[in-house]
């Protein structure tokens, strides 16, 4: 909330169970949530929900009853990066923006072409993109907002993604 006091338009919220931004969360359950969403509105602020995590195949239940949950909160966007959980989203989600994740590793136009055709609103880029590439991306692929992080932790790998 310290960021939205001070002006900021957009909020990364994280949604229990299914965020990576979990551990720096301090909303534990879906009537936080929803409070967090309204004092972000309230504040002038756009609340933005991670959805990002990569569930296993005994996550996929819990994390469509979470959309479920989550379908009425107010979300002005979801972020989610594994391709399993798009469409559980679009089902209960089906007009609320989609952001993809940095932790998807998007690094080139033919993704970010694939991402846009099948409604992706905004691409958060791989970190490891370079200015000439961002710029020939948006070249080759108007029409799609882009996000870049300009510093902060690298993220871990994760299996074959290596460093």
């Amino acid at each position: 909330m310290v960021a939205s006091h001070y002006g900021a338009e957009e909020i990364y919220v994280g949604v229990p169970f299914t965020s990576l931004r979990m551990r720096q969360n301090k909303i534990y359950n879906f009537d936080d949530l929803k409070k967090t969403v309204d004092d972000l509105h309230a504040n002038g602020s756009k609340a933005l929900l991670t959805m990002n995590i990569f569930p296993r195949n005994q996550d996929i239940k819990i994390f469509e009853q979470t959309v479920k949950q989550i379908a009425n909160v107010g979300a002005d966007a979801i972020i989610f990066s594994d391709p399993g959980t798009f469409h559980i989203i679009r089902k209960y989600l089906p007009d609320t923006p989609l952001h993809l994740s940095t932790q998807s590793s998007t690094m080139n136009r033919a993704a970010v072409k694939f991402w846009k055709e099948m409604g992706v609103k905004r691409i958060v880029f791989a970190r490891e993109l370079s200015l000439e590439e961002i710029k020939e991306i948006r070249e080759k692929v108007p029409g799609i907002e882009i996000e870049i992080f300009v510093h902060g932790a690298m993220c871990m790998s994760y299996s074959g993604r290596c460093c």
